[in-house]
């Protein structure tokens, strides 16, 4: 078998056009274009903690704009908070600077647009007395504020976001703040809002460094940096997975305008049907990429240019196909395809009049030119490259602790019941010294012989009843608190193997069947 005749096959994926409630105005089959990010304000799912300088520089006109800002970050009736209900909230905290940080507002505080709104102008409404501006100070406690309440909790999939107001960039060595702030942007975005000076000593182009591209932005001069606030948050509130590239306009400015789009190089050995399936598995309604622009066609050919496992001269499958006498577009499984519109890329003389070259491929006809254009091929060749896809998304949630429980009462009802009589008897023999009687051994008998039918669905629930058993029978007459501590031990591992593995389970699910919020 030759190299040539076993090309690996690659798959990138985006879902376009998912049934999400954000965008219900159009869809991609009337438009005929590439999804964009949501407009939806209330439908955030965000961690958000402003970092407010009030040292002197900032002055006391300056803080009432702060936070007449973040009061005005939200819109009527949307959530903020943790709503048992509805996990779809966004929840804000405010930290203050000068020379040492303070968080006055923790994540938890507010839970209503209107109690932030109360509640922030007495919370900024004065200066400090002191004339030093450390914004690393102010970094830091916001990372730590996150750490502690957002990474690792029920919300750690939430998207974070910074929010710096400063007038002030200061700090060089341990209180420089850029090396914080470049660790802290591989997890939490980061914006600025530059307050009160000109560009005195670079100020504008420091505080530039300390942003996410393209979330820099100044209160000087009118400009409304609320709207450029909301907007960021819609734009952190849309994201791709891990390892997946989102659509933008130019590959090569990370600064332009992105589209609710991801694309994922996969490799893969498949036909065009076979790999059609594969992104259908591969990801919740995914599909072979469609090209509706140029801007799309050149887009996804600077993914494949940039991926080393293509190799020249690029050929990969899209989901282009002929049917009923016309090309048209796949589309996310139980939708209608759409009919190629508007711009095509046809290489010359494709498409060739066939019966059997019925699907489409992006090929490079000249190594000396890096442009792919599309052909039509047979469906059933599999040495070819190919591109698969799926859609962009803005957030997903994970179930509470009360769903892992209901989940799994065949697990806690025994185990908690043997704990509670553990103790029970442990108090009664330290009280009265006596030893583990015949009827307590039958007790524990028959309650592990009761969860037998329920701990068929988990294995580990019959361990640790079998176990405080065995170590009962064994052990109890001289090392009773011996047995009390396995048992705890037992019963704490158990239940946090269950928690993770159902936590890690359900996340998984709901992340691979997200469609866009």
């Amino acid at each position: 078998m030759t190299s040539k005749k076993f090309l690996l096959s690659f798959l990138i994926g985006f879902i376009l056009c998912l049934g999400i409630p954000v965008i219900q105005a159009s869809s991609c089959k009337d438009s005929y274009v590439d999804r964009v990010c949501g407009e939806d304000q209330k439908n955030l799912w965000l961690d958000i903690v402003c970092v407010v300088d009030n040292s002197v520089g900032m002055t006391n006109a300056g803080l009432a704009s702060v936070a007449a800002s973040i009061s005005s970050l939200f819109v009527d009736g949307q959530q903020l908070g943790i709503q048992p209900n509805n996990p779809r909230t966004t929840r804000i905290g405010i930290v203050t600077y000068n020379q040492e940080a303070q968080v006055v507002a923790d994540l938890n505080n507010f839970t209503s647009v209107d109690e932030l709104t109360n509640k922030v102008y007495s919370i900024l409404n004065k200066v400090s007395t002191s004339q030093d501006s450390y914004l690393h100070s102010g970094l830091e406690a916001a990372n730590d504020l996150l750490e502690q309440q957002s990474f690792n909790t029920a919300r750690g999939h939430y998207q974070k976001l910074v929010i710096v107001y400063t007038s002030e960039y200061k700090g060089t060595g341990p209180q420089d703040p850029l090396p914080l702030a470049m660790r802290m942007k591989q997890t939490v975005s980061i914006a600025t809002v530059a307050y009160g000076q000109d560009d005195i000593l670079g100020f504008l182009a420091e505080l530039t460094k300390i942003a996410t591209p393209g979330y820099n932005f100044t209160n000087e001069n009118g400009e409304n940096t609320i709207s450029e606030l909301r907007s960021t948050m819609l734009q952190v509130n849309c994201y791709c997975p891990n390892g997946w590239f989102q659509m933008r306009q130019s590959y090569a400015n990370e600064n332009s305008f992105e589209y609710g789009v991801c694309l994922l190089p996969v490799t893969i050995q498949a036909t065009w049907l076979a790999s059609k399936f594969s992104c259908r598995n591969h990801w919740n309604k995914a599909y072979l990429v469609n090209e509706y622009t140029q801007t799309k066609h050149d887009y996804v050919l600077q993914v494949v240019r940039n991926n080393t496992a293509f190799k020249q001269p690029y050929t990969y499958f899209i989901g282009l196909s002929y049917v009923n006498g016309n090309w048209q577009w796949e589309q996310p499984d139980g939708m209608d395809p759409i009919v190629v519109q508007n711009w095509n890329d046809w290489n010359p003389g494709f498409p060739t009049a066939s019966s059997t070259a019925t699907v489409g491929v992006n090929v490079q006809t000249s190594p000396s030119s890096m442009s792919t254009g599309w052909q039509n091929t047979r469906k059933d060749l599999a040495s070819i490259q190919l591109i698969r896809s799926t859609s962009k998304m803005d957030s997903y949630s994970i179930p509470e602790l009360s769903y892992i429980v209901c989940r799994n009462l065949h697990f806690f009802i025994p185990a908690f019941s043997l704990f509670i009589i553990e103790i029970g008897i442990s108090s009664y023999q330290i009280q009265y010294q006596e030893a583990l009687t015949l009827n307590y051994s039958t007790l524990i008998l028959i309650l592990l012989l009761v969860s037998m039918p329920l701990s068929v669905f988990n294995p580990p629930v019959w361990f640790t009843l079998y176990m405080t058993t065995f170590i009962h029978m064994l052990y109890f007459k001289e090392l009773y608190m011996f047995s009390l501590g396995a048992t705890m031990m037992m019963f704490m591992s158990i239940f946090y193997h269950e928690a993770t593995r159902i936590r890690t389970k359900t996340k998984d699910r709901l992340l691979s069947s997200i469609t866009d919020i």
